[in-house]
């Protein structure tokens, strides 16, 4: 009918959450895991799941222990599009704009003390691809269905970095568990389906200061769109993960 409006076209989808990978953690070593490359991607969980086992007794146990070790986190497409590339102590905090009880970051489980003894440690970092404070958050989700290559590249420390001083050792299983969080889109009734607008990349960089300086500056990306960066500073190199 003439003047009639158009009716809106409505695209649905479900979640799924699945575990796909475990990545054994090589003392000094690298880890490189393909990713399904199905559906949408709104976000990525990473699990630490490690023993260390203390035979010289350590000083102290640094600040967010166990996350140093595992130094650098990647996740890359087609093999040269990096899409993330940080500590991963950052992926806690990628996610500070999700409501807190969803945020799913900062829980670790740190060496109970720095005695000869064997402790179980556990971390979880989380990246969203997802815009969680946008108009519509899934606009940055990831399509990965027309990709011909989809990883993520962990960059593993020693087992004594979470301590300060001490000799430590793996013992047992050590892993990082790695889980997705993907959207299925089903076509709507017109056959259509809904694309994200989006694309979403985090970068990381440390900058040290010899002194005091009430005047820093420094340069953002040149290309694309920016949202809100992350400034953090550690309280003592002492306590402070290796980047």
């Amino acid at each position: 009918m003439a003047g009639q409006a158009q009716a809106r076209v409505t695209h649905r989808q479900y979640r799924i959450q699945r575990k796909v990978a475990q990545i054994p953690i090589v003392a000094g070593g690298f880890g490189l895991q393909d990713l399904p490359r199905s559906y949408d991607y709104e976000a990525l969980f990473f699990r630490i799941n490690a023993n260390l086992q203390v035979t010289v007794a350590a000083t102290t146990v640094r600040a967010e222990a166990p996350v140093q070790l595992v130094p650098r986190v990647e996740i890359v497409a087609d093999g040269k599009n990096t899409l993330l590339s940080a500590p991963f102590w950052f992926l806690g905090l990628a996610n500070v704009w999700r409501d807190v009880i969803f945020s799913g970051g900062r829980v670790t489980t740190p060496p109970s003390a720095v005695g000869v003894a064997t402790y179980a440690v556990e971390a979880i970092g989380v990246h969203d691809f997802m815009t969680a404070d946008g108009v519509r958050p899934k606009d940055s989700n990831f399509r990965t269905s027309a990709l011909s290559m989809f990883q993520t590249r962990l960059t593993f420390g020693q087992p004594g970095d979470p301590f300060v001083g001490g000799t430590v050792n793996f013992f047992g299983v050590n892993q990082v568990n790695v889980f997705t969080a993907e959207i299925v889109e089903l076509p709507a009734s017109d056959g259509s389906y809904a694309t994200p607008i989006a694309l979403k990349k985090v970068s990381f960089f440390t900058q040290t200061f010899a002194a005091s300086n009430a005047n820093w500056t420094t340069s953002a990306p040149i290309s694309g769109r920016r949202t809100t960066p992350i400034l953090g500073a550690p309280s003592s190199p002492a306590t402070t993960s290796s980047t």
